[in-house]
């Protein structure tokens, strides 16, 4: 287990789509995070629900979130949350996005969601930041 254990887009209070690491029920602490974030706008802001720290990127009516341990980065959250963008928003999701229910993209980028999630775990999240930290890790061994 990574320290992003939990990443999700969703469109208002309805998650499109998920990905966990653990068995923690995070949906249902999203679902309560959701409610309280405005949309339209763009921005970024981190709110906390159940113990877990719960960055978010707003941009427009999509919502882009995950669940991290208490001590993880909030950096790498939102490099993470930056790549689930950018991939969710290529070809015809975000169109499909608009009128989807709960879970409705999980077969569709599910994987893509676990993948991303996957590499910014292992430090991968393609910023200079991240790879000087990884360099700072291995020289400390």
């Amino acid at each position: 287990m990574g320290p992003i254990e939990y990443v999700a887009v969703a469109r208002g209070t309805v998650v499109l789509v998920s990905h966990q690491e653990t068995g923690a029920h995070f949906d249902y602490l999203v679902e309560d995070v959701l409610r309280d974030i405005p949309t339209g706008a763009e921005f970024k802001t981190t709110r906390p629900r159940g113990g877990f720290p719960f960055p978010l990127l707003v941009g427009g009516d999509l919502v882009f979130v995950c669940a991290t341990s208490p001590d993880a980065s909030l950096h790498v959250a939102f490099q993470c949350l930056a790549q689930v963008k950018e991939r969710f928003l290529l070809g015809s999701l975000p169109v499909r996005a608009q009128v989807a229910e709960q879970h409705e993209l999980d077969r569709d980028f599910g994987s893509v969601a676990a993948e991303i999630m996957s590499r910014c775990n292992e430090g991968q999240t393609g910023d200079q930041i991240s790879a000087l930290n990884r360099q700072v890790e291995d020289v400390k061994g």
